[in-house]
């Protein structure tokens, strides 16, 4: 991530949260950890934000949790990736007609919005293969599929394995 244009008081900004938490770090006091830890997060929220504004910026899912409409959708997806979302059921919950969340969905993120669901599906049943013992099926039910055979293809699709391959060796799939 680089800042390119950044006003002075941006930096200034950034330069005196800097030097307040390198004081807590340097001059522990009681409290230090928490205080340290709040200072980081706003760190990390205010350079997100002017990471956002760069003219270059990326699309990304970052951009669209930055927009208050299109982070409702994607709070959503991550909630409930199971759920049979529609494009106008996530415009609902982004209080969006669905062509205007459609198209700021894409523009922000960078993929259409069941593209992305369908990314996110994905990895979360990488990461059930990874960690828990659970069917094929089962692993599928819980990720939006209603077929294990559709669930295969899609998974082979995106990590060039069978979800049975994955589990096996989940780092053969990883690029």
């Amino acid at each position: 991530m680089v800042l390119r244009q950044v006003d002075h008081g941006a930096m200034d900004w950034l330069e005196t949260a800097s030097r307040f938490a390198l004081s807590e770090i340097q001059t522990p006091e009681p409290g230090a950890g928490v205080m340290v830890s709040r200072i980081l997060e706003l760190l990390l929220i205010r350079v997100l934000r002017l990471w956002a504004k760069e003219p270059k910026a990326q699309a990304s899912w970052l951009l669209g949790a930055a927009d208050p409409a299109i982070g409702r959708a994607l709070s959503a997806m991550h909630i409930a990736p199971a759920q049979p979302w529609s494009v106008a059921e996530l415009a609902k919950v982004a209080g969006l007609s669905r062509t205007v969340f459609a198209s700021r969905f894409l523009t922000l993120v960078g993929q259409p919005p069941l593209r992305y669901l369908i990314g996110l599906r994905l990895d979360k049943a990488a990461e059930l293969l990874k960690r828990t013992r659970q069917s094929l099926w089962e692993v599928a039910e819980a990720t939006g599929y209603t077929s294990d055979a559709a669930f295969s293809r899609a998974f082979r699709a995106r990590f060039g394995q069978s979800p049975a391959q994955w589990r096996k060796n989940p780092l053969l799939g990883q690029a």
